[in-house]
């Protein structure tokens, strides 16, 4: 398959690769697609489908609100990080690049 792309999306390949975090345009194209999958996917996500992949959804938020009930809050940036950097460790462990 051949793919025309605009000028403007081959220079964001271009400065992707120039990064170091991609060898290959094949390689940029690939983790963009498997990122729009995944986006995709969870788009529709009902409430059933939500615990489905997180079964245990409902006891954690229960738990979250009321720890902060309670005042037991946490840095909204600090988490974030901290999702970010598990979300990495899991995505090495499963052989995925991170986005």
């Amino acid at each position: 398959m051949t793919v025309d792309i605009s000028r403007e999306l081959e220079d964001l390949v271009d400065s992707l690769m120039k990064s170091g975090r991609y060898s290959s345009p094949l390689e940029v194209i690939t983790v963009a697609l498997l990122a729009l999958d995944q986006q995709e996917q969870t788009a529709d996500f009902s409430e059933g489908s939500i615990q489905s992949v997180y079964p245990d959804i409902a006891g954690m938020v229960s738990e979250s609100m009321a720890q902060a009930r309670a005042g037991q809050l946490r840095d909204g940036e600090e988490f974030l990080k901290e999702l970010e950097r598990e979300e990495g460790e899991r995505d090495a462990s499963e052989g995925r690049k991170t986005v």
